[in-house]
C-alpha cells in the first residue's frame, strides 16, 4: 500500500514531511549509542527545527532529563523521548501508536491534555489505542476489525450505540470475536 501526507507521497518524500509530521512508533527502538540528547540534537537536524523554548517545555511537563545513555533508558523514559522528539517541532500531524503506553497514570492525563490542546490549535492528531479511558478525550474514533477493515468512524459516544454495547472493552471483544 501507500500513504500520502500533505499530498505527497511518505516514502518518497519522506524528508520533505518530516518537520511537519511527529510520529511514535509502538515499538521505540533508539539508534544505539547515542545520549538522549543527541537524539533530540539529531532529530532537530532531521526535522530542519530548533526551537529550544519548545524542547526545554516538553522536557518539563514529561519529567524527562535526557543526559543518559540511549541503551541504558526504562521503556518508559524511552516513550517519553520518543514523545518529545515527535511534539519538538510543533508538526501539524501527529501520528501516535499507543503514545501513553508506559506512562504512569499522571503522565497518560498530561499527554491526552497536551493532545487535545494541540487540536484546538488545529493540528491533527491520529492516535492509535487499546487504552479505553482515552477514548472519551478524542473527537473521533475509528474502530478496525479483522484485516484493518474500518467498522465505525465517529463520535466515541456514538460508537457504543453503533455497536449497541455499554462499553469500549465489549465493542473490542465484538470485534475480535467476528
Amino acid at each position: 500500500g501507500s500513504t500520502k501526507i500533505f499530498g505527497r507521497e511518505t516514502f518518497e518524500k519522506y524528508f520533505e514531511i518530516l518537520g511537519r509530521v511527529g510520529y511514535i512508533p509502538g515499538e521505540i527502538a533508539l539508534p544505539a549509542g547515542l545520549t538522549g540528547w543527541e537524539f533530540l540534537r539529531m532529530m532537530q537536524a532531521l526535522q530542519k527545527c530548533r526551537n529550544e523554548e519548545r524542547l526545554a517545555y516538553l522536557l518539563k511537563i514529561f519529567e524527562l532529563d535526557p543526559s543518559g545513555e540511549t541503551k541504558r533508558m526504562s521503556l518508559g523514559v524511552k516513550r517519553k523521548l520518543a514523545v518529545v522528539a515527535a511534539f519538538m517541532s510543533d508538526p501539524e500531524v501527529l501520528i501516535l501508536d499507543e503514545p501513553t503506553s508506559g506512562l504512569s497514570p499522571d503522565l497518560d492525563m498530561e499527554m491526552m491534555e497536551l493532545l487535545k490542546d494541540l487540536t484546538k490549535k488545529g493540528r491533527t492528531v491520529v492516535i492509535v489505542t487499546h487504552a479505553m479511558e482515552n477514548l472519551d478525550k478524542c473527537d473521533k474514533v475509528a474502530f478496525l476489525g479483522r484485516g484493518g477493515r474500518l467498522c465505525y468512524f465517529g463520535s466515541s459516544a456514538g460508537a457504543l450505540r453503533w455497536f449497541n454495547r455499554r462499553s469500549y472493552s465489549r465493542v473490542f471483544a465484538s470485534l475480535a470475536d467476528e
